[in-house]
């Protein structure tokens, strides 16, 4: 569209042009007023004839930008920026026939024209990333296209600037396709899950929210492991986010892996974000502190440092017993019985309280209490992490 501006201090005037857009449409009527107040906004609208560049497949081109140029005939007195503000919206034509519209939507979807903002867009000889030069403007919608169907009406809001040189401007409009080399933005939610540590057969849950100027065409995560891999693919969309869940495998080696969540848009530029994904299969390091060597009564301390410097140790789960040594005879079963004819005694599991900041765990046994008789006496240790991963510490005492 080429349109010749003439201003004046007071008055702005529109004469008649011909529409040129880049070869890529053709102009369905335009209503522009005779004469415009400088410093006031008129609107000038037209719609556009999609026939004229059907794609191969019989679809319309993909998104579009309109460009807007204003030039002035005087080259003393250039435009400069902010001479001009540019706006718009546009009406959907919900029934067309024989290239006109029958039937427009009430509704307005608002798009803004940027003199400042730069934007990729594809002509016909190619593409290239344009920064507005002065007295340009780019126009898109908020997701970045004027996502334009054939005779919808565009409204352009125009409004010079009160202090504009008086003179004669030239406005030419295009419409250009919008090449979109913006990769989406990938952000896994719940990082803070992360954190913590997992082991064969677990549930892992990911959160991911995608934002692009275009629709998504896929999205998925993948964990590199040792021996294979994990596949997040099945997900559900709600409140706005992608949710994953898929199970470690059972024969999964303890390490630390990527996790990768991937997203692709219709353009194929594709964005990441990653988390690492922390097997543990390890329980606890189990250290004897007490008793030390000496003679001991029928009260004896106990005291053990517990560490798990991955999960960490689940307090509930360290435990002791002690299993009576009857000399000439061995060690009295897990379960306790009559051993040599001599009754032997194995205690049931006992907790240690975990009373210091140390990782030590400790309690004192009064053996007799217990039915223990003899003077010698196994030791067990257990403890597990708080992923269920369980270490066993066995010694004599």
């Amino acid at each position: 569209m080429n349109k010749k501006i003439l201003v004046t201090v007071l008055v702005m005037f529109l004469a008649g042009g011909v529409l040129a857009a880049n070869e890529l449409s053709d102009i369905q009527g335009i209503d522009l007023p005779t004469s415009i107040v400088a410093g006031r906004e008129f609107v000038a609208n037209f719609s556009f004839d999609y026939d004229s560049f059907i794609g191969d497949n019989g679809d319309n081109p993909s998104e579009f930008i309109l460009q807007l140029n204003f030039t002035s005939e005087n080259t003393t007195y250039p435009v400069w920026k902010g001479d001009f503000e540019v706006g718009g919206y546009m009406k959907k034509c919900l029934i067309s026939y024989r290239e006109s519209c029958w039937l427009e939507s009430h509704k307005k979807i608002y798009f803004d024209c940027s003199e400042d903002e730069s934007q990729t867009i594809s002509f016909a000889e190619g593409q290239e990333n344009v920064v507005a030069p002065n007295g340009t403007f780019y126009c898109y919608t908020e997701e970045g296209n004027l996502k334009l169907d054939e005779h919808d009406n565009v409204f352009l809001e125009i409004k010079s600037n009160m202090a504009i040189f008086p003179g004669e401007y030239n406005l030419i409009a295009s419409l250009y396709y919008l090449n979109d080399t913006y990769a989406p933005i990938v952000e896994i939610m719940n990082k803070a899950d992360f954190e913590k540590y997992y082991r064969e057969n677990d549930k892992v849950s990911v959160v991911v929210n995608v934002n692009d100027s275009s629709p998504v065409s896929q999205i998925y995560g993948i964990a590199d492991l040792i021996n294979g891999n994990i596949n997040f693919v099945n997900k559900y969309y709600e409140d706005g986010f992608y949710h994953f869940q898929e199970e470690t495998p059972s024969d999964i080696l303890e390490d630390d892996y990527n996790l990768t969540f991937y997203a692709m848009d219709e353009s194929g530029n594709t964005g990441n974000d990653s988390v690492i994904l922390k097997i543990d299969l390890t329980g606890p390091k189990i250290t004897l502190l007490e008793p030390t060597s000496g003679v001991y009564s029928e009260i004896v301390p106990f005291k053990f440092r517990v560490v798990d410097e991955k999960a960490g140790v689940d307090d509930s789960s360290v435990e002791i017993r002690l299993r009576e040594y009857i000399d000439g005879f061995g060690l009295c079963p897990t379960t306790g019985r009559s051993i040599g004819g001599i009754n032997c005694t194995t205690t049931s599991w006992i907790n240690l309280e975990n009373s210091t900041n140390l990782d030590e765990y400790e309690i004192e046994l009064n053996t007799s209490e217990y039915g223990l008789s003899s003077n010698e006496y196994w030791i067990d240790v257990r403890a597990k992490d708080i992923l269920g991963n369980e270490m066993f510490w066995i010694e004599d005492d």
